[in-house]
């Protein structure tokens, strides 16, 4: 209609030209109506083109869709071909592409199943709303999935879904990740979980509790994990005190802070140990923060060259106000990896307790092979317990 009523405002305009110029104007309104007509019917909608949607989207009829992939001789080709065409199929579209591949006398079970992880896997990687309702609907419909690959795929497409749309990823949790649970487990949700936390920890943990994970603590170490920076690790432990200042019970607010702060140490210490150094010292710990942080890297079999740095930042950043504990346990490893570089490094660090825990530790475990030196070391801590301790286990009493 809009063409025509353009076409018929340009012949009016033509006619118009040759009655106020006269008979010698006439090829030169010609060709403007031409050029104008062309231009009209380039912008006319092709009585061919396929309706469109409400969201404005060219609609794609499902069951054409999957009759022609069923039928190419090149399978594969067809649907890398016609992947974004997939894409744009509705839920109802979407509803009769399956049916058509349900219903295809030209595939078994088996057939069918592998055709749909071809595009789950291949033609709709990037497409998370697409391949999420593809599987949705295969499954529903009856489709069997081999069990070793597609769980991988859907958790994929969940976790994608939740880094370009939160609301829709957890909405599709709610509604129907509980018809699959084969497919859609913990750690489907899990990774849910943490790409929220990647970009909202604050919301990732009010939603913690419609996630579906079973335990809390997975849970809380899934946003954890989303501290992969540190500005994303400040973020998320900004957002673990909000969330454990809500609790009343102390004691269980301790224990989900000790194993959100282990996690949040095995993220720091990927980046490397001068990195995470750096991030300990913004990240102004609590005393109760510093403990499980400093049992966590304690724990772990670290570069013995990197311990002496350790211990400072840990006296620095606070770790004077617990127990030594993870420094002695450091300062043992070291000592045995390198007894000459613990004790030169000894001789120069500045005192306190953590010095005192470092030369505990190295005194304990050099007097094994040089009691004399180790009493040395001990008679350098204050007269006291410590001392008093210290000089017993050196004499095995």
């Amino acid at each position: 209609m809009k063409a025509s009523l353009v076409l018929t405002a340009i012949i009016l305009s033509a006619a118009g030209l040759l009655g106020w110029h006269g008979h010698t104007h006439m090829e030169s309104a010609r060709e403007t109506r031409e050029k104008l007509r062309q231009q009209a019917a380039g912008e006319a909608v092709s009585p061919t083109a396929p309706a469109s949607r409400d969201d404005g989207r060219p609609a794609v009829d499902g069951g054409a869709l999957a009759a022609g992939m069923i039928s190419a001789e090149d399978r594969t080709a067809e649907m890398e071909k016609h992947g974004g065409g997939l894409a744009l199929l509705d839920d109802k579209g979407m509803q009769a592409f399956v049916a058509g591949i349900m219903k295809s006398p030209a595939l078994d079970e088996k057939t069918r199943g592998e055709m749909v992880l071809d595009l789950l896997r291949n033609v709709l990687t990037d497409r998370p709303r697409a391949s999420l309702s593809l599987f949705e609907q295969f499954r529903s419909a009856g489709g069997t999935l081999d069990m070793h690959l597609a769980p991988a795929l859907v958790h994929h497409s969940l976790e994608q879904l939740a880094t370009e749309d939160t609301s829709a990823a957890l909405d599709w949790l709610r509604a129907k990740g509980g018809k699959h649970p084969e497919f859609v487990n913990d750690t489907a949700r899990a990774k849910v979980l943490t790409a929220v936390a990647a970009g909202d920890p604050q919301r990732a943990f009010r939603e913690m509790g419609q996630v579906g994970i079973g335990e809390p603590q997975d849970a809380i170490g899934a946003i954890m994990r989303a501290g992969q920076t540190p500005a994303q690790r400040l973020a998320v432990i900004a957002a673990l005190r909000g969330h454990l200042a809500s609790m009343p019970d102390q004691r269980l607010r301790k224990e989900r802070s000790d194993a959100a702060i282990t996690q949040l140490a095995a993220s720091a210490l990927n980046g490397g140990d001068a990195s995470a150094r750096q991030w300990v010292a913004a990240a102004r710990f609590t005393p109760t923060e510093m403990e499980a942080f400093a049992k966590e890297i304690s724990s772990r079999g670290m570069d013995p060259r990197e311990i002496g740095g350790w211990v400072e930042c840990l006296a620095s950043a606070g770790a004077e106000i617990f127990p030594g504990q993870p420094v002695h346990q450091m300062v043992t490893y070291w000592t045995r990896h390198d007894y000459r570089a613990a004790g030169e490094w000894l001789l120069t660090t500045r005192g306190g307790p953590a010095k005192h825990a470092s030369v505990r530790a190295y005194a304990e475990t050099v007097a094994k092979y040089e009691p004399e030196v180790a009493e040395q070391w001990a008679m350098t801590l204050p007269a006291g317990k410590d001392r008093d301790e210290t000089l017993a286990k050196i004499r095995g009493k």
